[in-house]
């Protein structure tokens, strides 16, 4: 059985390497499968914010607990995280790549199903944003999906002939 490592015991290269390596793959590995899930689920904070949270939780939690690289491991998977959405966030290319545009998932009267189903938005979805506007879902003559999962609209201006509007 392997000692425990402490930030005063000699860096275990090797470990500490290998650790670097994994938290670099995780991270790319969990992007990847939560842009599959699409924007709507997290539609509080991106997902690389999400993955950073959790893998540095985890990387914190392999110091504390026991292990071949430990203490010096743990700081190697932060060291790792932090380098790569600091290099997602600097690098233009990346960024690009990362970034949640806009998409536009209703235009006049036709909805374009293959975005809604594609971004899981279902009808209910519609229709809190709607409720948000306070107007019914077919008061908008545009309705776009942001890249942060919100639903935004623009509003008919024919809308408001014989409906008017009062503000509270």
């Amino acid at each position: 059985m392997s000692e425990y490592v402490t930030i005063f015991s000699p860096i275990p290269w090797a470990q500490v390497g290998i650790t670097f390596i994994q938290a670099f793959v995780l991270f790319w590995l969990l992007l990847g499968g939560l842009r599959l899930v699409g924007r709507r689920t997290f539609s509080e904070m991106g997902p690389q914010e999400l993955i950073l949270l959790l893998l540095i939780s985890e990387a914190t939690d392999l110091g504390i607990t026991h292990g071949n690289a430990g203490f010096w491991g743990s700081v190697a998977s932060i060291i790792a995280l932090l380098l790569t959405v600091y290099g997602v966030n600097r690098i233009p290319v990346l960024q690009n790549k990362l970034e949640c545009k806009a998409i536009v998932i209703k235009q006049g009267h036709q909805y374009h199903e293959a975005m809604l189903k594609a971004h899981q938005i279902q009808d209910e979805d519609l229709q809190r944003a709607a409720r948000q506007y306070g107007v019914p879902l077919e008061a908008f003559e545009s309705l776009t999906l942001e890249g942060d999962g919100r639903i935004t609209g623009i509003i008919n201006p024919l809308y408001f002939q014989g409906h008017p509007f009062k503000a509270t």
